[in-house]
């Protein structure tokens, strides 16, 4: 036993900093001793934890881009006296105006939470836990998680002609540019692709007018990209120009055309492409291509 202090005056009491002792269970007692030299040792309060060290808390990732309705968790321990609460918190990044999600008394720490009722941008979120003694942690900054609740349009479709090639005629070189209204995610236009450079097929399909769509390398699946009508006609009978390739940065896709494996022909006179486009593709959060059909911009002109 450990003498925290000897009061003589009543109320006995003593002033104990916690701070100076390990964490960890003590027993507690008093001593009365009277004027005449008698003691005698009160029962032993037992197992009184002292706690001072803080719980260890941290948001978990939700995604770089989320929407609709999602779960902000964090994670959350204390090895003394065992963690009571967890509050999660949002604020527009890089601010402190921070707003409660939700505080949860109970593991595994989470709260729901609708993006569709905040403005599209940028969100911190943080956690602080707090255990049973009254100590508490906030977490690390989880920064700029982007809410996107907006569908993603197709903005423009043009052609390119590959430099010394004829003009107004598909060939090997020649490109194809898809462009949206915000980035896209490449994996719902191909599965598993990351929007590097890829193999495709282009298949011109005969018809009046002609049809352009792109598929996988092995041209067996169409890529989520819709259709494109020329408004002119380049082939007699479907031609596909494999060893295409295929690279989507940010809010533009472009196709570059491979071998034909047929004729293709010069089709002057200025058109306007039509692009109708795929909802199966979606932005970074999700949201699918809005339905629809786009319309090149600019002057009409001699496509490919």
């Amino acid at each position: 036993w450990t003498t925290g202090c000897t009061a003589t005056t009543a109320p006995y009491s003593c002033s104990l900093n916690t701070t100076a002792l390990a964490d960890g269970l003590y027993d507690l007692r008093a001593q009365a001793v009277d004027v005449a030299g008698n003691a005698s040792n009160s029962a032993v309060v037992a197992n009184r934890r002292v706690d001072n060290t803080a719980p260890a808390v941290s948001v978990i990732d939700p995604g770089a881009y989320v929407r609709q309705t999602i779960t902000v968790s964090a994670a959350a321990s204390d090895a003394g006296s065992g963690v009571t609460s967890v509050t999660i918190q949002r604020a527009p990044t890089g601010t402190s105006a921070w707003t409660t999600i939700c505080t949860d008394t109970t593991s595994a720490y989470s709260c729901s939470l609708n993006t569709t009722v905040l403005a599209d941008g940028g969100y911190d979120f943080r956690a602080t836990a707090t255990d049973a003694a009254g100590n508490a942690t906030t977490s690390a900054i989880l920064a700029n998680r982007v809410v996107d609740n907006t569908a993603p349009t197709g903005v423009d479709i043009q052609t390119t002609n590959v430099a010394g090639g004829i003009d107004a005629k598909p060939e090997t070189g020649d490109m194809i540019t898809y462009t949206f209204s915000e980035p896209m995610s490449p994996a719902s236009i191909l599965a598993g692709w990351t929007g590097s450079s890829t193999s495709v097929v282009v298949r011109f399909t005969n018809g009046n007018p002609d049809v352009v769509t792109v598929w996988n390398a092995t041209d067996t699946t169409q890529l989520a990209l819709g259709s494109v009508r020329s408004g002119k006609k380049y082939v007699t009978a479907d031609v596909l120009f494999s060893g295409s390739t295929a690279v989507l940065s940010g809010t533009t896709m472009v196709v570059t055309l491979g071998t034909p494996n047929g004729a293709t022909a010069t089709a002057n006179g200025k058109t306007q492409l039509q692009w109708t486009v795929s909802t199966a593709a979606t932005d970074l959060a999700g949201n699918p291509l809005t339905a629809g059909t786009i319309a090149e911009t600019g002057a009409t002109d001699n496509d490919f």
